[in-house]
């Protein structure tokens, strides 16, 4: 994947970088990095499949250099029918963003639909959303 197929990924979808930024789970000033240097992305493999995964639950589809060159084009609308895969972006922005209020991240992970929690180190992974979002409220009641 290249800088240019994010940027014209994250122009179809009419977002701007803090989206692709928040979707993905990386920081903003590492999705600036990674857009300012032409061709294929400078980053770790988990760091690409992060952003890659977003714009394709975002709609995205990512084309193969086929004589023409690389590129991406928007899902048509069967294949983004995102309710077949039982995906809720709205609840997962919302769980996304009570944990970065207590200084946590999250990381999903499509291709098994699981799911990591991160605060510095590794805190816990590999669950479904709900047994996270269980386990996470919980553990902020024992704080309270």
């Amino acid at each position: 994947m290249t800088s240019e197929q994010v940027r014209a990924a994250r122009a179809l979808l009419r977002w701007e970088q803090k989206d692709l930024a928040a979707a993905s789970g990386m920081s903003l000033p590492a999705i600036k990095r990674l857009e300012t240097i032409p061709g294929p992305l400078a980053a770790q493999s988990r760091t690409i499949d992060a952003i890659r995964a977003a714009l394709e639950v975002g709609g995205i589809e990512f084309i193969a250099e086929n004589g023409g060159g690389p590129g991406v084009r928007l899902k048509s609308a069967k294949a983004k029918d995102k309710s077949k895969m039982g995906y809720d972006q709205n609840y997962e922005d919302g769980f996304r963003q009570a944990l970065r209020k207590h200084g946590f991240r999250l990381k999903r992970d499509y291709g098994k639909d699981t799911y990591t929690i991160f605060k510095g180190e590794h805190v816990r992974g590999g669950g479904t959303l709900e047994k996270d979002v269980a386990e996470f409220i919980a553990s902020l009641e024992k704080q309270i």
